[in-house]
């Protein structure tokens, strides 16, 4: 085993041991080589040079994730989706809110905390400046995703999908696609407003192909239906990642809470 790889005495660790909340845990990773590299309000994301995982601290708020991750754990062959090599819960019973528990503030007597820390392969973010990254191979999803409008979450976010499309359709063509048609639509939530788009016949030959032989649609279908009432759809640019060597997309976390 390489000296940076997740042994299977830290896994042992992490998910045997009673921890306290998110500083133990974190401490114990800092000496291991895990860094923080990524969080926000309901968890946090460590990593070290050249592992192949990533280890993930979630609080209970973070139910829609488990969700996901734990439906994610039990699928096999899909390549739209992230190894999980573990997903382990745990319960924190808190002592009164002071020191290393003030991060619990006024609960009440008797309340029970629940954390679950996951460790799923290291991907590589979307980025608008890695066309390079994109070839032939991804132009039925582009092709998807921007002539057909199957993804309309990702495509209307930050991430500028049809951008990327043309390019790697001139690269392979020589010509960019064509777009014979171009209206307004209907304006978003977000208050953008969407366009209706139409391309040449061999862009919808690419999404037709995708549609047929791809795993994504299903998969996109299942996450809808697996989706806990607490849960809606949040799928968007942000939430998918490339995984390395393959340049395949997955999607990592498709779910957020209701607001």
């Amino acid at each position: 085993m390489k000296v940076n790889e997740l042994s299977k005495s830290d896994e042992k660790t992490l998910k045997g041991r009673k921890w306290g909340g998110y500083d133990p845990i974190e401490n114990f990773l800092n000496k291991r080589g895990y860094q923080f590299i990524d969080g926000g309000v309901y968890a946090n994301v460590y990593s070290k040079p050249n592992s192949k995982y990533v280890i993930k601290v979630s609080k209970q708020e973070d139910e829609c994730y488990l969700a996901f991750a734990n439906w994610a754990s039990k699928q096999t062959n899909n390549p739209w989706l992230p190894k999980v090599k573990f997903l382990h819960t745990f319960n924190v019973k808190p002592e009164p809110p002071t020191g290393e528990w003030s991060e619990f503030p006024g609960h009440a007597p008797g309340t029970v905390f629940t954390y679950f820390i996951t460790a799923i392969e290291k991907l590589v973010p979307l980025n608008n400046n890695m066309s390079k990254n994109w070839d032939k191979r991804h132009l039925p999803f582009l092709a998807w995703v921007v002539a057909d409008r199957g993804l309309p979450m990702i495509s209307e976010y930050e991430f500028d999908f049809e951008r990327i499309y043309s390019k790697v359709y001139k690269r392979t063509h020589g010509v960019s696609p064509s777009k014979v048609n171009r209206q307004p639509g209907i304006v978003g939530a977000t208050g953008s407003v969407s366009r209706v788009r139409s391309y040449d016949q061999q862009s919808f030959k690419y999404a037709d192909h995708f549609k047929k032989t791809s795993k994504l649609p299903g998969t996109i279908r299942q996450i809808n239906q697996l989706l806990p009432k607490q849960c809606q759809d949040d799928l968007h640019s942000g939430n998918v990642m490339f995984r390395p060597g393959t340049k395949q997309l997955v999607i990592i976390d498709p779910l957020s809470e209701l607001t």
